[in-house]
């Protein structure tokens, strides 16, 4: 049986082909074996982006946040959701909480 990490890794390769619903597949599976990593989520929103369903891919990105709130990259990941969604106000305040993560200042 592969490991979270050989999943996601499968799964990196994957979105690396442009193959991001078979990407996907593999970050649910380690999802399945750590159901609270935020990096998965914020993997899986960025397929989705590719994809142009955003709808999902914000939903993922939210959860991202919410396990990963001290992770920069997951409220910029957010605000670019956001963005695309038209949401500007929304993208604007994830962008600032992942510079002020950035910066140390949160």
């Amino acid at each position: 049986m592969a490991t979270k990490d050989e999943l996601y890794n499968q799964g990196l390769d994957l979105y690396g082909q442009g193959k991001h619903r078979e990407a996907i597949a593999e970050y649910q599976k380690a999802l399945e074996i750590d159901p609270e990593d935020g990096e998965i989520y914020m993997a899986i929103s960025m397929c989705y982006q590719m994809l142009g369903e955003l709808d999902p891919a914000l939903e993922a990105a939210r959860r991202a946040v919410d396990l990963s709130p001290r992770e920069p990259l997951s409220y910029t990941n957010l605000s670019r959701v956001l963005v695309k969604k038209g949401m500007i106000p929304e993208a604007e305040e994830a962008m600032a909480i992942s510079r002020q993560l950035s910066m140390g200042y949160l």
